[in-house]
């Protein structure tokens, strides 16, 4: 079993139906596969689709690996000014900001990534530096 499911790295090759990346394209990647024709997919609540193919859960093996194929549709071209690390961490990130947004307390201070703010979980970046005080 190959671990991992936070991932990102360079384009190396592209499939013939691929037309918004290109070789070379910075990306990180959603490391669940749903059902494209799932209920939970269509209502875009992919993450819950009983199905979903989850990277590093058995059987199915995770992106600790030179090379792997992903689908165009669940893969995210990264900024230049956004690391392979930090693109690594935006499933994570993700993950925690939806927890803070669901969550019934809005007068803690949330942080995602790098730069916070306060009751503003929309606002968060990933790449900047400010320190929260």
């Amino acid at each position: 079993m190959v671990l991992g499911h936070e991932a990102s790295g360079k384009i190396i090759e592209i499939g013939d139906n691929v037309k918004i990346f290109k070789p070379g394209d910075r990306v990180c990647m959603e490391p669940g596969i749903p059902d494209q024709n799932s209920k939970a997919f269509k209502l875009g609540i992919y993450n819950l689709d009983p199905p979903v193919r989850f990277w590093a859960t058995p059987p199915v093996h995770g992106c600790l690996r030179k090379y792997v194929i992903h689908p165009a549709v669940f893969t995210y071209k990264l900024p230049e000014n956004v690391s392979y690390e930090e693109g690594a961490m935006v499933e994570p990130l993700a993950v925690g900001k939806h927890a803070a947004k669901k969550s019934s307390n809005k007068t803690r201070r949330y942080c995602c990534g790098y730069r916070c703010r306060d009751n503003r979980v929309n606002d968060c970046d990933v790449g900047g530096r400010r320190r929260v005080q």
